[in-house]
């Protein structure tokens, strides 16, 4: 079972997660990636990809993507999708990276995780990303939903894991 993480006296964030655990951060870390990857990146216009922004950035219609990328401007829809022109990409490609760099760390040999303060706190943004997600499919931020009917479903104790995983990084940080 995974350790809690702790701060060293070098400053280095660290815990242990068991083999298993690092497959199914991988696993999720993995499908987050491909959902924050744009379907039509390789049609952007390439003025628009040099400088980050894009042409038209609707909305997206997926819920998961909906809670990772929120509207900035929740009563004003021209507003909204003006801020997200200029910001959606860099927040993807952000997120994105932050994953595929947790997922190197994890891909190592070692049940020890060994992190910079930098590398920690992308840790926790990851993690972030991953809670709300699985929140998402779980319909945890859904206005209808009632926490005393919380199940115990095998995604919601993965939800359980990472928002202990994801407290536990962050206690480390601030100690």
């Amino acid at each position: 079972m995974a350790e809690p993480f702790e701060l060293t006296s070098e400053g280095q964030v660290v815990g242990v997660l068991e083999p298993t655990e690092k497959i199914v951060l991988v696993e999720l870390l993995n499908q987050l990636t491909q959902l924050l990857t744009p379907e039509d990146e390789e049609h952007l216009d390439p003025l628009a990809q040099e400088v980050g922004i894009g042409t038209e950035t609707p909305e997206p219609t997926d819920p998961v993507l909906k809670r990772l990328l929120p509207n900035a401007y929740r009563f004003d829809p021209e507003k909204a999708n003006e801020f997200r022109r200029y910001t959606e990409r860099d927040l993807r490609v952000g997120k994105i990276s932050r994953a595929k760099a947790m997922v190197s760390i994890l891909r190592a040999d070692d049940d020890e995780i060994t992190l910079t303060r930098e590398q920690a706190e992308a840790w926790a943004m990851s993690l972030a990303d991953l809670r709300v997600a699985l929140g998402a499919k779980l319909g945890l931020f859904d206005a209808t939903h009632d926490d005393s009917l919380k199940s115990e479903s095998p995604e919601q104790s993965v939800y359980d894991w990472l928002t202990w995983l994801q407290g536990s990084v962050i206690e480390a940080i601030q100690s």
